[in-house]
């Protein structure tokens, strides 16, 4: 099992909407497909690049996934896993979503939303809805923890190469020292900072 890859970008291409890059490692270059939302937090060619891997091997092909969340390699998997999905469609629902606003969507049974995304029809999304919402209902959106500004916080702070734990226990410092009215993204990430510098 390929868990995850570090090396240096060197090839960036949209070439008949399969999104991919190639990713040099010990001499080799990995082609890998990314969701199309997350070219544009991609470095610069010929930076340095981390990605979670998915590994699907098919009778006609053996391909990468990469993802820059583990998060999202998670969903990934569990939506190629459904009959008449698939990594292609999985790939297509989460470069056109978040995955945090994917889950909300399946929990509050919101087809509407759902079928906004390509290669998702109203008879799709209700499956999705029926065969996910019971293993989302105890997913961690991160309220408990502040919503959606915590989880950007993370998110921010992870980019700019923090462990996760670590991030997680910054932001969270940051927002219980922080008036809960006043709380914002900007605010979070700041303090969080601050809190880091500090260990």
């Amino acid at each position: 099992m390929l868990e995850f890859i570090r090396g240096r970008l060197v090839e960036v291409d949209l070439v008949k909407n399969l999104p991919k890059i190639i990713v040099e490692n010990g001499g080799l270059g990995y082609q890998i497909l990314l969701p199309i939302n997350q070219f544009s937090m991609l470095p610069a060619l010929g930076s340095p690049l981390f990605l979670y891997l998915s590994f699907i091997v098919r009778e006609d092909a053996h391909t990468l996934y990469g993802f820059l969340h583990k998060q999202e390699r998670s969903l990934f998997i569990t939506l190629s896993d459904l009959s008449g999905v698939g990594p292609r469609t999985a790939l297509t629902i989460l470069g056109n979503i978040a995955h945090i606003e994917f889950i909300k969507a399946i929990l509050a049974n919101d087809i509407t939303r759902l079928v906004q995304i390509p290669s998702v029809g109203k008879k799709t999304a209700e499956r999705l809805i029926i065969e996910l919402k019971d293993r989302f209902m105890d997913y961690p959106l991160g309220e408990n923890k502040g919503g959606i500004p915590f989880l950007d916080a993370v998110r921010a702070l992870t980019n700019l190469g923090y462990d996760r734990s670590l991030a997680e226990e910054a932001v969270l410092q940051a927002k219980n020292a922080l008036d809960v009215e006043m709380i914002d993204l900007s605010s979070l990430v700041k303090i969080s900072l601050q809190n880091l510098r500090k260990r």
